[in-house]
């Protein structure tokens, strides 16, 4: 049912206006918990850092040009002469408002391009938030494990079972997979890099590497998908030793994407809790293939020291997100990484990575308070309070298999 204003029109313009004038309700708002505003940004983030050196140099000269100026009206007015005062004063105010209106220009041309600036960051991490989100809702690399481990069975001669498949460490008929389709992708899942490519040349070093790392193993993985669909069972050329390599090398694709995904976000997503929320969305698909990986090659191989390395980085991203998640537990912005916090924990401990779930620290949290009998201590602190202590009697990720320190093995 449609509804209308019921507002009178002066009173709605007037209402207006008092918000208007409300400069600090304004600048509360822009700097909200999460506020991705671009005022507030480009005092905050870290890719307009040259164009706030810029803006303050500006801001700098419009200041000291006003002192030098009203210093000499004030000196010219001391020294008595007054017969040339007005002229006097009317060239320095021609002087002084030069001064403001190109500086107020520079700050206008920095906001201007801060703005363009921040509008490419959000287009890149919106496209591969995204593209990561889809990945981990269709279970990309758990499909991937399930081709590996599912090879077509190859009977030349006999088509009604050309495309049945068994486990490879079973009987045959053992268990069956679904029919892989020729894979045929003609769709762009790329538009924002294939049209603003360019405008990465803006942002630093650090962000371009990751966020073309990420599109570069994004189209190998795409390649691979085209090579895997190329397998015929019912060929006499059929290799499963072939096939297996081509999914490995996928889910080895698939986690380098990921992983690229998370250090490009980490730059290109600067406020919370978007930041936390898609780190665990891309941890959730990530952690799967990376705990694959680590069982497919030798302890001796490069691409399992590799591997190997990242086990320390892993254990420091644990931490770190689980005490944001604690420290905003009552939060209600948090609501969406919470939901997906304990099947993160999962994943973690699948590593021996040890983190603590939400349903594992309120049965302490409420024994806690009720022990202390601080009823207005809030349970957020008493939460930080508890993991901080716990992380000292607990030893946190030294339960690390040793499958991750290879060289260290006697």
């Amino acid at each position: 049912m449609h509804q209308t204003n019921t507002r009178k029109p002066t009173g709605f313009l007037l209402h207006d206006l008092i918000t208007l004038l409300n400069l600090p309700k304004t600048v509360r708002s822009l700097q909200a918990p999460g506020s991705s505003a671009t005022l507030n940004r480009l005092f905050q983030s870290e890719h307009v850092r040259d164009l706030k050196l810029i803006a303050g140099v500006a801001i700098w000269i419009m200041v000291l040009g006003a002192v030098v100026v009203l210093a000499a009206v004030v000196q010219h007015l001391i020294g008595g002469d007054d017969a040339h005062f007005a002229d006097y004063v009317e060239d320095h105010f021609q002087t002084l408002v030069g001064i403001i209106g190109i500086s107020g220009l520079v700050v206008a041309w920095v906001y201007r391009t801060a703005s363009l600036r921040l509008g490419v960051v959000d287009l890149f991490a919106s496209e591969i938030t995204t593209l990561c989100r889809v990945g981990t809702i269709v279970g990309m690399v758990q499909h991937a494990k399930i081709a590996i481990d599912h090879e077509p069975m190859h009977r030349p001669g006999d088509p009604s079972q050309s495309r049945m498949s068994r486990p490879n460490d079973g009987p045959p008929n053992a268990a069956s997979s679904p029919d892989l389709p020729r894979f045929t992708s003609e769709e762009n899942y790329f538009p924002v890099f294939t049209t603003n490519s360019r405008d990465l040349e803006v942002l630093e070093a650090d962000v371009v590497s990751h966020v073309a790392a990420f599109y570069t193993y994004m189209k190998v993985l795409r390649d691979y998908y085209r090579r895997a669909s190329s397998f015929l069972p019912d060929s006499e050329n059929f290799n499963s030793i072939e096939w297996r390599e081509t999914w490995r090398n996928i889910i080895y694709m698939q986690f380098l994407a990921y992983e690229a995904a998370r250090e490009a976000v980490k730059h290109l997503i600067e406020y919370e809790p978007t930041h936390a929320e898609n780190t665990i969305v891309i941890l959730l698909s990530e952690l799967v293939a990376y705990d694959f990986l680590l069982t497919c090659f030798d302890a001796n191989d490069v691409r399992y020291k590799r591997l190997a390395l990242r086990g320390e980085g892993y254990r420091a991203i644990a931490n770190t997100l689980e005490r944001k998640m604690l420290e905003n537990y009552e939060n209600p912005l948090w609501a969406k990484s919470r939901e997906l916090w304990d099947e993160l924990v999962d994943r973690f401990r699948a590593l021996h990575i040890k983190v603590k779930k939400f349903s594992e620290t309120d049965i302490a949290v409420v024994d806690r308070v009720a022990n202390t009998g601080v009823e207005e201590q809030s349970v957020t602190r008493v939460l930080r309070v508890r993991n901080e202590t716990s992380s000292k009697e607990s030893e946190y990720g030294r339960g690390i298999s040793d499958r991750w320190h290879p060289w260290s093995r006697e």
